[in-house]
């Protein structure tokens, strides 16, 4: 779906940790920890050293945590087996001790695509979030976030060219497809 000038945003059947870009998104507990089967993937892929180094990064949080929707990056060293990704953009979507917030998916998003900005990164793979019963507030979230950096592509310093939005679940796909592309083409 190549709408935008400079960004093109795609929607993939698949799995995250396949795809060829310069990074994913990866949601996690705030505490750096396993929340989801993307995370528990990573997790098992990174290894001990990937798991390590999530642990320094948090002894070195305020709180030893993220806030809910933060998001900040690793870079990928070839001894994680994550491919051909040169960062890991990990993003704060569970906290056990915080009421669920319709907003978390678009700050998760917004705040995952700007740490990839930040970083000069061209393409970035993000799960469809959600699950059946929220697929609306998902759908919703990306396409808020979709628009606003249409309003960023002029700056100079935007240098994300490609989105991927992937889900192994085709429901998810298609659904989250066929809103965005029909709000975005109405």
């Amino acid at each position: 779906m190549g709408w935008l000038d400079k960004l093109s945003v795609e929607f993939e059947l698949g799995e995250i940790m396949a795809m060829d870009a310069e990074s994913f998104m990866c949601p996690l507990s705030v505490r750096l920890e396993e929340y989801g089967k993307i995370s528990q993937r990573v997790f098992r892929v990174g290894g001990s050293e990937f798991i390590a180094e999530l642990c320094n990064i948090r002894n070195q949080l305020p709180d030893e945590k993220l806030l809910l929707g933060q998001s900040l990056h690793v870079q990928v060293q070839p001894n994680y087996g994550f491919g051909s990704y040169k960062y890991v953009v990990l993003t704060a979507l569970w906290d056990n001790e915080s009421e669920y917030n319709r907003n978390l998916f678009y700050k998760a998003y917004l705040t995952a695509f700007r740490t990839a900005i930040n970083l000069n990164i061209k393409s970035i793979v993000v799960p469809a979030m959600g699950y059946d019963g929220n697929l609306p507030v998902s759908s919703a979230a990306l396409l808020s976030v979709i628009q606003e950096l249409d309003e960023l592509k002029s700056s100079d310093d935007f240098s994300l060219e490609d989105i991927y939005v992937v889900s192994s679940n085709s429901i998810h796909i298609d659904y989250l497809r066929s809103h965005v592309e029909a709000a975005l083409y109405r």
